[in-house]
């Protein structure tokens, strides 16, 4: 018991085995007030999928965002993004004063962890229906990316380029 403690705190504080839910996490505590929605939820006897990974609010913007993880930098294919996810994220683009967000989380090692952000959810969509993967190359060239500091991204930045 005792050696997975001490692995469990070496994971969570230096975020060396960074996961899809840590991710979710260091989006939903740097935006103004955040909130990770459980993957899945029952109501009277059903069970429900999440829309999306969460919600929240900045600067006075509602923002909601769907997450996904790398472990390092490798082809991302769009058919991890469920077909309800981006159908929810489609909707909400469209609602005023709300940004729907796409990120993804690459570790590159020795500590660069970025978060690559999509606002365009239409493009999102053109791409899972087209089964076009973003490949490892794109990744290194791509710039709409904030890095993980302190456990936060920079929020501001996302929602001003």
């Amino acid at each position: 018991v005792e050696v997975l403690v001490t692995l469990s705190a070496i994971r969570t504080s230096t975020k060396l085995c960074m996961l899809e839910k840590d991710l979710n996490t260091v989006v939903s505590h740097s935006l103004d007030y955040g909130y990770k929605i459980a993957d899945t939820f029952s109501s009277v006897g059903t069970r429900s999928k999440a829309p999306f990974d969460g919600f929240g609010i900045h600067n006075g913007k509602l923002v909601v965002w769907e997450s996904k993880w790398l472990k390092e930098p490798k082809s991302f294919r769009f058919d991890r993004l469920e077909d309800h996810q981006i159908e929810n994220l489609l909707r909400f683009s469209k609602i005023d004063n709300c940004v729907a967000l796409f990120l993804i989380g690459v570790d590159f090692g020795r500590g660069d962890k970025r978060v690559f952000y999509w606002k365009d959810m239409e493009y999102i969509d053109n791409r899972k229906k087209s089964s076009q993967s973003i490949y490892k190359k794109e990744f290194v060239e791509l710039t709409n990316f904030v890095r993980i500091k302190k456990d936060k991204i920079d929020f501001t930045y996302i929602l001003e380029n």
